[in-house]
């Protein structure tokens, strides 16, 4: 089976309850024999239009980053 999670990022480069939470959720399901696909907001680039980037495995975790996202509120609502 594969599944995807959407997630602000990875421990360390971020933090909070939420973050660890599906992080640890994804290893427990990469322990089930399951396929497990990450996908985050980025960075922010010069060039136009938003994509889709591939990034290297971390533990076993296939991680995607969107450029060029819709801003997102990390701190004060």
């Amino acid at each position: 089976m594969r599944v995807l999670h959407v997630s602000l990022g990875l421990p360390p480069y971020r933090s909070g309850g939420l973050t660890n939470y599906s992080y640890d959720l994804m290893l427990s399901q990469q322990k089930q024999q399951k396929e497990i696909f990450l996908l985050f907001p980025g960075h922010y680039s010069p060039r136009p239009g938003v994509r889709v980037v591939r990034l290297k495995e971390v533990q076993g975790i296939r991680v995607f980053e969107i450029v060029n996202p819709l801003p997102v509120c990390l701190m004060g609502g």
